[in-house]
Formats: C-alpha cells, sequence, structure tokens
C-alpha cells in the first residue's frame, strides 16, 4: 500500500471509516448490547447490520438484528452462502431506508425529468427512468454505511478495499492541504 501520509508526517489509518463505530460495530460477544445502545442513541434502523442464523437445513437465515430464530424473528432472506448471507445483513437494512432521491412524473424543463431531494430539484434525466433513482438511493444508503460499504468493497475482491482506504486518505491530505493554503493567503 502506498503509503500517502510520509509528507503529512502522520500515521497511515488502519480504516478510512469512523473508528469509534467501526469498532463499536466489530464487537461480535456484544451484539444485542450493541444494537440497544444503537437504538437507545436513536441511530437509525439502517444503519445496524442484520444477524445470520443457520437454519436446520443447511441455509443461512438473514434475521433482524438481536432476533433469534428460536424467538420467532421474521426471517428477511435465505441464502445457500455464508458469504451472501453476510452481504445480505447490510443490504436488508440499507434497502429499507427512506429514499433520498424520488423522480417526478412529468418532464418539467428541456432537460428531463426532474429529480428531487428533499422536495427540491437537484438534478435532471432524459428519460423516465425509476430504476436509475433506485439506484441512487441504494449507493447513497451504502456509502452512509461504513459496515455496508466494507463489505461491498471485500466482496468485489482483490484489494478493491486497500484502495479505496489509499484513494479516502489521498483526498482528506488534499483537502487539508487545501484549508491550510486557504488560510494562509488570508
Amino acid at each position: 500500500m502506498t503509503d500517502f501520509t510520509k509528507e503529512a508526517g502522520a500515521e497511515t489509518p488502519e480504516n478510512a471509516f469512523a473508528a469509534d463505530f467501526e469498532q463499536f460495530l466489530g464487537e461480535e460477544g456484544e451484539r444485542e448490547a450493541k444494537v440497544q445502545a444503537l437504538r437507545a442513541e436513536k441511530v437509525e434502523d439502517w444503519l445496524v447490520p442484520w444477524d445470520i442464523e443457520p437454519t436446520d437445513d443447511g441455509r443461512w437465515a438473514i434475521v433482524p438484528p438481536g432476533e433469534t430464530l428460536a424467538g420467532g424473528a421474521e426471517v428477511a432472506a435465505y441464502c445457500d452462502d455464508p458469504r451472501e448471507a453476510e452481504l445480505y445483513t447490510v443490504l436488508v437494512p440499507v434497502s429499507r431506508r427512506e429514499p433520498r432521491f424520488t423522480l417526478g412524473a412529468e418532464q418539467t424543463s428541456e432537460y428531463g425529468y426532474p429529480i428531487y431531494e428533499k422536495g427540491e430539484v437537484v438534478g435532471h434525466v432524459r428519460e423516465h427512468d425509476e430504476e436509475l433513482v433506485m439506484r441512487m438511493n441504494m449507493a447513497t444508503a451504502l456509502v452512509s454505511s461504513p459496515k455496508a460499504l466494507s463489505l461491498i468493497l471485500e466482496r468485489a475482491g482483490g484489494t478493491k478495499l486497500e484502495q479505496a482506504v489509499e484513494y479516502s486518505f489521498a483526498e482528506a491530505l488534499q483537502l487539508e492541504k487545501q484549508k491550510r493554503e486557504r488560510e494562509e493567503e488570508e
């Protein structure tokens, strides 16, 4: 991995995501307590990964956090592969997030159909493409959840997660450099 910190004199971070949140979710032995703590802090449910439980027939069930099959949990999905099940644990809650973007029903300008965010037009598409807006919503939800994003990058294979960390850190250093230059100009 390229060390972008040599010029800045800082240590290379182990992870590009918020350390306290990542550490909080990383303690598997205290899952129920973590879920309750997140809910007590009123963290949106879509940020909390769901749980995986093995089934009697050798499959993997995706259940809400802190719930169990024995306790009557409602199963969101079944997977044959535990790696796919792990992916579902972040996709199920993220897919239930309130959509950030909506698509207007009619063309409102020569640019096409409006895309709205919180009632404000933020862009247009030439064709009425609801699938594109759905994908925009999924992408923004995925990048809002460190656990979801890291799982997606890990599933991409190779060095994608490492490359994302390098890129994120390089961007952060560039922003810090620009900030210092602006302060020096003032």
